[in-house]
């Protein structure tokens, strides 16, 4: 079945996924206070800018954003819910209550799960960290197991979890890479961030003890599109922040690490966040699932089976660049049934230069059964004469 494959099974003009690349430095250079620094698009994965992005630092609290995406991917997977009831244990008293903040959980109390969520997001709660964590996972020694596998299951190289909240402890690390992988994470969850982007959370706890909660990321108020994710500060971190923001369909992550005075890491990160929405255009170009060249079947019910993307695909270069070129490369000419939905049968390829920039899986559509023996035959004999001289 020649011509099947390469041009004209489906029109496209642009197609990307910029697994975390770099882009050359098209616009000015951004100069920041930050030890270290990232800011790459949400939905591409493209680094726009990075400074020390892969030293590994202290992160004080911004490590409760891997608390967060850890409850939130055992509620997706149903180990969870928002509604448990969750009973405090005399372990949220084992760190005391200085330094860091808290929201006093006392031992014998009984938290909706979304409760001591929003603790966490909202108010940076250590102790409420320490409830979760036994929650999910028995306790939080087995919680941290989590968070190191995790980590590794991200590509995070240059971390290493001690706990769940991120109270300065002997090798307990993370990049601004990392955190930025991790961000990316968190931002596949709708319902953290619509924790994260409370700013303000009055009757947490009731009279007489009220207490009203106030979000420690203050660019909630300060900029526009901010709806995460987390601050963290101790002596050895100096002043973090992983924030995202989403104007006009593109979003971005951006990180700083280290920033040496208190509200330098919210101007530190508006600059980063204002350089990559002044500079950079993003745009969803193919969608997961649609079809993008065909295969003959060997052996089938059907003569061509089709290759769709694997993932959502978004485009990002800087504002007023739009060149590049598209390859499809397949690892066989047929396949063969039976064959299951997903199996990888080759890549797209996107080209930018003379380079490789991206490459996106290229998957089966749908199972194939094994058709009728002398069906295929006579399939194999109409081939076999349409292409004798």
């Amino acid at each position: 079945m020649p011509g099947l494959q390469k041009k004209g099974i489906i029109v496209f003009t642009v197609l990307t996924l910029l697994c975390f690349l770099t882009l050359p430095a098209y616009c000015q250079e951004i100069e920041t206070t930050a030890q270290s620094a990232i800011l790459l698009d949400g939905h591409s994965g493209a680094v726009l800018f990075a400074k020390e992005a892969h030293v590994p630092r202290a992160p004080a609290s911004m490590t409760k954003i891997m608390t967060l995406v850890l409850a939130f991917e055992a509620i997706s997977a149903g180990k969870a819910s928002l509604g448990d009831r969750v009973l405090v244990t005399e372990s949220v008293n084992k760190l005391g209550h200085d330094p860091g903040t808290w929201v006093w959980l006392e031992p014998g109390e009984e938290w909706s799960l979304e409760e001591l969520l929003i603790a966490i997001a909202v108010a940076s709660a250590n102790d409420a960290c320490i409830a979760v964590a036994e929650h999910i996972a028995g306790s939080e020694e087995a919680f941290v197991q989590l968070m190191n596998q995790k980590a590794q299951e991200l590509g995070m190289k240059n971390t290493r979890y001690q706990n769940s909240h991120g109270l300065s402890a002997e090798g307990h690390y993370m990049s601004a890479y990392d955190t930025a992988l991790l961000s990316r994470e968190a931002i596949k969850y709708p319902d953290l961030l619509r924790l994260t982007s409370i700013y303000e959370y009055p009757g947490f706890r009731p009279e007489p003890r009220r207490l009203d909660l106030w979000n420690t990321n203050k660019l909630l108020v300060w900029y526009e599109g901010v709806d995460g994710l987390k601050t963290g500060w101790t002596e050895e971190a100096g002043y973090c922040l992983a924030a995202t923001a989403e104007q006009d369909g593109m979003r971005l992550i951006s990180v700083v690490m280290g920033c040496p005075v208190a509200n330098s890491h919210f101007s530190e990160t508006i600059k980063l966040l204002q350089y990559g929405f002044n500079n950079y255009w993003s745009e969803k170009i193919v969608s997961r699932g649609q079809i993008i060249d065909l295969l003959p079947v060997f052996r089938g019910r059907e003569e061509v089976v089709e290759l769709v993307a694997a993932t959502d695909m978004y485009l990002t270069l800087p504002r007023g660049e739009r060149e590049f070129s598209t390859k499809v490369e397949l690892t066989q000419k047929k396949v063969v049934a039976p064959l299951a939905a997903g199996t990888r049968c080759g890549e797209l390829q996107v080209w930018r230069e003379d380079q490789m920039i991206a490459t996106v899986p290229l998957v089966t559509g749908r199972e194939l059964v094994r058709g009728n023996p002398f069906l295929s035959s006579w399939r194999l004999l109409k081939e076999w004469f349409s292409f004798r001289p």
